[in-house]
């Protein structure tokens, strides 16, 4: 019910499916949302007071819908997400089509292509099957989403932690600045992975093209942080590719970017578990970087 200009939001999702020729709205709503069911209704101690005043022009909208068009509700008694809303609404819909308008989102449209649920209507018609819109937002963003993989099939972000692993020391707050050239310098990481207990971690000082086997400190336990570390020697002036790579015993490998793109597409990686690189500059300082084979 937020309000934008002179009507809740709720009511635009309504005006958005009138205009994709829908005429029964079945609303679901919770314990406390009496006011949705009072807005799509008629309020004659309202009217009273506003007939004949400069406000009543901004009845005749929802007097219309009103009016025009048949609203049922049922509530979802406990809040288990949208599916369980939407099965729900079952009851008023039955096996007839219908569309999901959620109120979170105000769409804007144009006169060419429609509103979004117009255009989703006719798409519906052509190949009779579900329709679903997505929408591009911010790689920030994402993880409050349901991302899509490169076929279109969603992947939901309630997954078990696949294998991964990170440097933790040198970082860009942890620098080798101060270090002389031949000082023996701990190199420290962390491996997890939901589907075991990490078996190994492999560290690469060329971002990826030749590795080195890590020694695994204090207890290796099923689906926990395990602590990793290499002793190096350092020599001023080199420029390093920090990159590690951890294992578990079901198996898996953590992969590289490139192996997880071909698989997860583009956006799915910024939340998985890609190698990832930290640059150590020739001055000791510490970037984080991605390199692509």
């Amino acid at each position: 019910m937020l309000p934008v200009l002179t009507k809740p939001l709720l009511q635009y999702g309504v005006e958005e499916a009138i205009s994709a020729g829908m005429d029964t709205m079945a609303i679901v709503t919770g314990r406390g949302k009496r006011a949705i069911e009072d807005h799509f209704d008629r309020s004659y101690e309202l009217e009273n007071q506003i007939n004949g005043t400069s406000k009543e022009s901004l009845m005749t909208e929802i007097r219309t819908i009103v009016s025009d068009y048949t609203f049922s509700y049922t509530r979802q008694v406990e809040m288990k997400g949208l599916g369980h809303a939407i099965l729900s609404g079952e009851t008023l819909i039955g096996e007839n089509p219908f569309a999901v308008v959620l109120a979170d989102d105000l769409c804007d449209s144009d006169a060419v292509h429609g509103s979004v649920l117009s255009q989703m209507v006719k798409l519906y018609e052509k190949f009779k099957c579900s329709i679903v819109a997505i929408e591009e937002v911010p790689k920030e963003e994402t993880s409050k989403y349901t991302a899509l993989k490169k076929t279109g099939k969603a992947i939901q972000h309630f997954y078990a932690n696949e294998v991964n692993s990170t440097v933790v020391t040198p970082s860009p707050e942890k620098p080798w600045t101060d270090l002389k050239d031949g000082d023996v310098v701990e190199i420290e990481g962390l491996a997890w992975s939901g589907m075991g207990t990490i078996t190994g971690v492999d560290l690469s000082f060329d971002g990826g093209k030749n590795y080195v086997e890590t020694k695994l400190k204090g207890l290796a336990l099923p689906k926990s942080w395990t602590r990793w570390s290499y002793m190096h020697t350092y020599k001023k002036g080199d420029t390093l590719l920090l990159t590690s790579r951890a294992m578990d015993d079901a198996g898996y490998i953590q992969p590289t970017i490139d192996q997880e793109v071909s698989i997860m597409g583009v956006e799915s990686v910024y939340h998985r578990n890609a190698v990832e690189t930290w640059e150590v500059t020739k001055t000791g300082k510490v970037n984080h970087v991605q390199v692509r084979s």
